[in-house]
């Protein structure tokens, strides 16, 4: 889970979630395209973390090796 520290990071990503809420609120599109609009960047976003955290970790690998690990 991502923990936030800072209360403006917080306001920052709340305000981004509300925009993005009002923008897909207000398309005048088919309700089935209108969903899957509104899903297509977030289930990028959770691809894109993914792929960062196995990458974090395979660097953590290759910095040390099995029997040497701290």
């Amino acid at each position: 889970m991502l923990k936030l520290k800072h209360t403006s990071t917080k306001v920052l990503l709340a305000a981004l979630g509300a925009v993005y809420l009002n923008t897909f609120s207000h398309l005048d599109l088919n309700l089935f395209v209108k969903g899957y609009i509104a899903v297509v960047p977030i289930q990028l976003l959770a691809l894109t973390y993914g792929i960062y955290l196995t990458y974090i970790e395979r660097a953590k690998d290759r910095q040390y090796p099995p029997n040497q690990m701290k």
